[in-house]
């Protein structure tokens, strides 16, 4: 039995995902909207407010704009839930490897990443396309997309969503990290949605990445293997990524210097290596000439 907790903004497409599930899900499940529009609460409220009214055993997290296409995917999600090892959360995109750089769940470099999934496009006219990526089994994984967390209800009552995290990113990072504590977070591949749109960053993911990079410092990077050593190749993606998004932002630009300036520092703080400093120093000088040419 399956308890799905959804944040709503759209009625129209509540109302999708609403029949999409019903021909999909193949268990007992209860479906419990949360009235979120004119973003009335952040996700992590949101969330929080609908886990509390859930009955059943496993709780899924999803957004409004996902259709399924896996039948009786409801059976599958819940054979996970009870069968992977020590399992904190199940979704169907995530990373072996979390960043100390600020970061999403990816950042341009393959390797770490598991994903299975069909992308829709709302913010361009790309036609929609399958998307996945070492997605053969079930794979151990540090962080999960927020469009598809599931976890026992057992083990949300531990960790719940932490409501410091304020507006619609970087809520999943936080807790896909606070989960990764004590339980294993899981990517599996046998249940197949539709995300509608592919998201957008803004000053608020710029923010909330920093925000929680600072909570989580001195506990990151975080990976599978044991000693969770820095991967200085998977450190120079996620700061290409993080820089280029942050300078093209229309924060004010003293806010991006010093933004600029503390990442950079503390990275280059986080090893000894002469190389990954030259590049990182490099790939600095590269970003930010790029954005003064267009300035």
């Amino acid at each position: 039995m399956l308890s799905i907790i959804v944040s709503s903004c759209e009625d129209t497409l509540f109302s999708n995902l609403s029949n999409s599930i019903e021909n999909t899900v193949g268990i007992e499940y209860e479906l419990i909207p949360i009235n979120n529009k004119n973003a009335k609460y952040s996700l992590s409220e949101a969330y929080n407010l609908g886990a509390l009214k859930a009955r059943f055993g496993t709780l899924l997290f999803v957004h409004e704009d996902v259709i399924f296409h896996t039948k009786n995917w409801g059976r599958h999600l819940v054979h996970h839930i009870e069968t992977l090892p020590n399992v904190g959360i199940v979704g169907i995109a995530g990373s072996t490897y979390k960043p100390f750089i600020p970061s999403s769940w990816h950042f341009e470099r393959n390797g770490p990443l598991s994903f299975h999934f069909i992308q829709g496009y709302k913010y361009s006219s790309q036609p929609n396309q399958l998307r996945e990526l070492n997605a053969s089994s079930a794979r151990p994984v540090v962080c999960l997309d927020g469009v598809f967390l599931a976890v026992k209800r057992s083990t949300f009552e531990t960790v719940r969503f932490d409501e410091v995290v304020e507006g619609f990113h970087a809520y999943d990072i936080d807790f896909s990290l606070r989960i990764a504590e004590n339980f294993q977070n899981f990517f599996v591949p046998d249940i197949l949605i539709e995300h509608l749109s592919e998201g957008k960053i803004n000053d608020q993911w710029i923010i909330n990445a920093l925000n929680v990079q600072q909570r989580w410092k001195m506990k990151l990077p975080r990976s599978i293997q044991p000693t969770n050593e820095l991967d200085l190749e998977y450190e120079l993606g996620a700061y290409d990524f993080f820089i280029r998004n942050l300078l093209v932002s229309s924060l004010p630009m003293d806010r991006k210097m010093a933004y600029l300036a503390r990442v950079t520092f503390e990275a280059m703080m986080r090893t000894i290596s002469p190389k990954f400093i030259a590049t990182l120093l490099r790939s600095f000088m590269t970003l930010l000439r790029s954005y003064l040419r267009r300035a």
